[in-house]
């Protein structure tokens, strides 16, 4: 396993699970998640398109490294911007409309998560095969996905926040402890490997 590349990822998942655990019950789970996303697509797509816009052309004086920096106006950036600006307002404005979009979303990501974490454990048992046990909790996210994303938003909407944020911290926990794992077998090879040396 990449070490940091993983804590990063199984420290997301658990911020993102404990946050599904706490708000699955709201009504405004989605709604609020849906606002999010475009106020995050939305802001930077405004501030892309004006840096764009407002960028001056260097002065006859300025020096021949900085002209030769200097492009015309990219419109395709700007017309980047503008669409990005446009979905952004488009999903705080109508949230609903995004909503299903989001439930099918976290049922992707359980099914990711699930993939991912039986590839790691595979890859980390190498060259001896993996316990069975370990496979318990990416199975799990995996059915979890799949169910949300079969079932569809209709008819498990209010338990997918909840399914998701249980999968997620899970998910995270058994990560955290495969690492913790790995680096003990690490230590313990490299230990057996010097005394083997004296």
């Amino acid at each position: 396993m990449k070490g940091k590349n993983y804590l990063i990822a199984y420290f997301s998942a658990l911020v993102i699970g404990i946050l599904l655990l706490i708000y699955h019950n709201r009504e405004q789970l989605y709604n609020s998640l849906v606002i999010a996303i475009g106020a995050l697509v939305a802001i930077p797509s405004l501030v892309l398109m004006i840096m764009e816009l407002c960028r001056k052309r260097p002065a006859d004086s300025a020096s021949e490294s900085a002209k030769a920096r200097y492009h015309a106006t990219n419109w395709a950036t700007v017309i980047v911007g503008i669409a990005g600006l446009v979905l952004g307002v488009w999903m705080v404005c109508s949230p609903a409309f995004f909503i299903k979009a989001i439930i099918y979303t976290l049922g992707a990501i359980l099914i990711l998560v699930g993939a991912l974490q039986v590839v790691a454990i595979i890859q980390a048992s190498r060259p001896l095969p993996p316990m069975a046990f370990w496979f318990v909790v990416p199975v799990i996210c995996l059915i979890a996905g799949v169910v949300i994303v079969v079932l569809g938003p209709e008819k498990i909407a209010s338990a997918a926040g909840l399914v998701a944020g249980i999968c997620l911290v899970v998910y995270a926990a058994n990560g955290f402890a495969a690492t913790g794992r790995e680096a003990r077998e690490t230590a313990r090879i490299e230990k057996k490997a010097e005394e083997q040396k004296i």
